[in-house]
């Protein structure tokens, strides 16, 4: 099955799409460190530049397809016999047309698009300016569908997406929070005003789950919403870890190899891995040790469980399931950036595996 991915960052969801069976047509992302990562990875083809350049995407996912099923038609006729071939010379050419036409129309076929599109417009950790955001990627997604009209889709975003803004109409509000009633002025509505629709008006079933990573094997809680859309339902991924199954969480002292009395300190997964690892725990000495709202960033459980400032860039991939040579590329900050926006490789596959069995049935 092949696969065109959106927003593609360092590979997280690339390397969970490959080791469930996906080829990737393209990868195309804008970070040229990220891209500098996919590609030392072995990932691509890489497509480093704006996703809403369709073209550049096109020709890289369908590089030499016009001439390879020239080639092939005509090897698949070379030796058939024709009735009237004699009497028609254009009998041998049309049937060759015919048949590339056919091959040509399988090679750029898209079976899924995967787009993890910007999520700092949702995240509850920024200013939540939702579609009004300029990094709102949803509407270079869309334009993505209409092109390569994939006959699955899947995305990935924060859970900041399902939430709806103090004021909005949905919380009881009379206004939108801008003074308008228009879904782009809150992520919840645009959630369900905007994107969801979107999907129906281009696949027969749509739909949705809110899952953590940790309840697949990853060593972190990373809640992410996870959209689906194709020709047949979806059935949501059965946890495998945590409280329920036959396996404990996979905790972030198994990643990292901490002693027992650092383990007895912070038995289970990680808070977040996030995109300011680089600067360590909230906590210092000046705070007495503790946190404004609470440990939610791994290095705040880190710092509870050994007394350490912050994570190492290695340290931050293990907890998001990230291989122990996945080779990043770029300086610290750049590293950090690309371990805390990725998808954990294991949650990808789980739910790529939802997927294609219903692809299957």
């Amino acid at each position: 099955m092949k696969a065109i991915e959106l927003f593609a960052g360092a590979g997280g969801a690339a390397l969970g799409l490959e080791a469930a069976g996906f080829e990737h047509l393209a990868l195309c992302e804008w970070d040229p460190d990220a891209c500098a990562t996919l590609r030392a990875a072995g990932l691509g083809p890489v497509v480093e530049g704006d996703v809403r350049d369709l073209d550049a995407i096109e020709a890289v996912a369908f590089d030499g397809a016009e001439d390879r099923a020239w080639n092939l038609a005509g090897d698949e006729l070379l030796d058939v016999d024709f009735e009237n071939e004699d009497e028609d010379p254009d009998v041998w050419p049309l049937a060759r047309e015919a048949r590339a036409t056919e091959i040509l129309a399988d090679l750029r076929r898209v079976d899924l698009l995967w787009s993890s599109f910007p999520c700092q417009a949702f995240s509850t950790a920024g200013k939540r300016l939702g579609a009004g955001d300029e990094r709102n990627g949803w509407p270079w997604t869309v334009d993505a569908i209409d092109r390569f009209k994939p006959a699955w889709f899947l995305g990935e975003n924060v859970k900041g997406l399902l939430m709806h803004r103090e004021g909005c109409t949905a919380r009881g509000g009379q206004l939108g929070i801008f003074g308008t009633a228009a879904p782009e002025d809150c992520p919840g509505c645009y959630f369900e005003r905007r994107i969801l629709p979107d999907l129906r008006a281009r696949f027969d079933h749509v739909g949705w789950w809110l899952l953590d990573a940790a309840d697949y094997g990853v060593p972190q809680h990373r809640r992410r919403v996870i959209l689906w859309a194709g020709p047949a339902p979806v059935v949501e991924p059965a946890p495998t870890h945590g409280p329920g199954c036959d396996r404990e969480w996979y905790g972030m002292p198994d990643a990292l190899g901490w002693t027992a009395d650092q383990r007895a300190r912070w038995p289970g997964p990680s808070p977040t891995v996030t995109t300011t690892e680089v600067k360590g725990t909230r906590a210092s000495e000046a705070s007495g040790g503790t946190f404004s709202g609470g440990p939610d960033r791994a290095s705040d459980a880190l710092y509870l469980a050994t007394g350490r400032r912050r994570l190492t860039v290695d340290e931050c991939a293990r907890l998001q399931d990230f291989p122990a040579d996945h080779p990043w590329q770029g300086n610290s900050q750049a590293r950090y950036r690309q371990v805390g926006n990725a998808c954990p490789p294991a949650l990808t596959r789980v739910v790529v595996k939802a997927l294609m069995r219903a692809a299957q049935e």
